[in-house]
């Protein structure tokens, strides 16, 4: 019996003590911490899978550099045909340097400045000491006319054939060289120009008969038209 209440005295007082101890003690804190990181899951390498860009060949363009010097191109010369009369005088110098009324007339083509043309000379009132004659003259000849503009210098030379004619005589024939210079004022028309102009012609005999062999100067003007 004793026993029995010693054992519950027992419990009745432990819990007390216990209490009271545990008020009294004071807890104590730590001073230091552990800080322990969660545990990562392990990185995965990323791999990167680029695309294998083929190029294509690699095209090299060489350029060369060409200089062009810029050239004058010079105008096709003009075609044109012309054609002309005129009158002045014959002058013979081996009869006393009579002169005698004549008239021209001409026809012809033109490339740019040069000239092809056919010309006569006429001259019906030719005389001599002993008889009255007529005479005339057919040749060809090449011209050139400088400079451009309205004012162009003539120079020409030709070839011709000198006809002697007796009045109720037989008709005499020579050969000859002529030389002509001059000057041409031209006007432009609506149709090409209208020449006026001025010149001297030498007829200067090679071979023929001695009744045509005579040796002549022509001054004379005329007017010549030339279509282009």
């Amino acid at each position: 019996m004793i026993r029995a209440a010693l054992l519950i005295l027992v419990a009745l007082v432990l819990p007390n003590v216990a209490d009271a101890q545990y008020v009294h003690q004071p807890v104590r804190q730590p001073t230091r911490y552990l800080l322990v990181p969660p545990a990562q899951p392990p990185i995965q390498p990323v791999v990167v899978h680029r695309p294998v860009v083929v190029q294509p060949p690699q095209r090299v363009i060489v350029q060369r550099r060409v200089v062009v010097h810029p050239v004058e191109v010079e105008p096709e010369p003009e075609v044109h045909w012309f054609v002309g009369a005129g009158a002045g005088a014959l002058l013979r110098f081996d009869a006393g340097r009579e002169a005698t009324p004549s008239y021209q007339l001409a026809f012809g083509v033109g490339v740019g400045k040069a000239e092809f043309s056919l010309r006569f000379d006429l001259a019906p009132g030719f005389e001599s000491e002993t008889e009255e004659a007529s005479l005339y003259t057919a040749g060809a000849g090449f011209g050139y006319r400088f400079l451009d503009g309205r004012i162009h210098p003539v120079v020409g030379v030709g070839l011709e054939s000198l006809f002697y004619n007796p009045e109720g005589g037989e008709t005499s024939r020579a050969f000859a060289a002529t030389g002509r210079l001059g000057v041409d004022l031209d006007v432009p028309t609506r149709f090409g120009a209208l020449a006026v102009g001025l010149d001297v012609t030498a007829h200067q005999p090679l071979a023929g008969a001695e009744q045509a062999n005579a040796t002549l100067l022509g001054i004379g003007a005329h007017l010549a038209f030339r279509m282009r």
